[in-house]
């Protein structure tokens, strides 16, 4: 019952005057409880990752990655390569790919996102705590890194860091 109840969800829209969609989130909250709730959601995750609105297409991304299914990655990527515009759509989209398949994600991401967007990049590695890739683009990526590796916790980042304060120019470090 509920399952029916979240694919009629997925189905609203509520054109504003605005030009905006009233329905855009409750769209892609239905999509999320879709995903929870049915194993042969796919093929609605799929029309909500190409929905007009932003907000769906980023609550369809972590929908995906809720779901867990493989092929859902193949999404997720085909989403990110068809020039996804939207800042917060490509951090969900990366986001649900690195919960699905960390290694296989870190080098998509290095790929095709390190170059066009290394800040949304540098904070999905972060926030998936993958100290290493954050440590192996170090170079060229500086500025960005330094927060992102505080913020994964892991012992070898904060290692990494003490270091560099110690090795650092006494005006830096202060």
């Amino acid at each position: 019952q509920a399952e029916s109840l979240y694919r009629t969800g997925t189905q609203i829209y509520l054109p504003e005057y605005s030009g905006d969609d009233a329905a855009a989130e409750l769209r892609g909250y239905c999509a999320i409880g879709l995903a929870r709730t049915s194993r042969q959601a796919l093929d609605i995750l799929l029309e909500l990752l190409a929905d007009p609105h932003p907000n769906t297409r980023a609550l369809a991304a972590t929908a995906i990655g809720e779901h867990g299914i493989h092929a859902g990655q193949y999404l997720l990527k085909l989403r990110l390569l068809s020039n996804e515009e939207h800042p917060h759509v490509i951090g969900e989209c990366l986001a649900a790919l690195l919960q699905m398949d960390p290694e296989g994600a870190v080098a998509f991401l290095e790929k095709h996102f390190l170059r066009s967007h290394p800040e949304l990049a540098i904070d999905a590695l972060a926030q998936a705590r993958q100290h290493q890739a954050l440590l192996r683009i170090y170079p060229d990526h500086l500025k960005d890194l330094l927060p992102a590796l505080a913020m994964t916790g892991h012992s070898e980042a904060v290692q990494f860091l003490l270091e560099l304060i110690k090795n650092a120019p006494t005006s830096e470090s202060q």
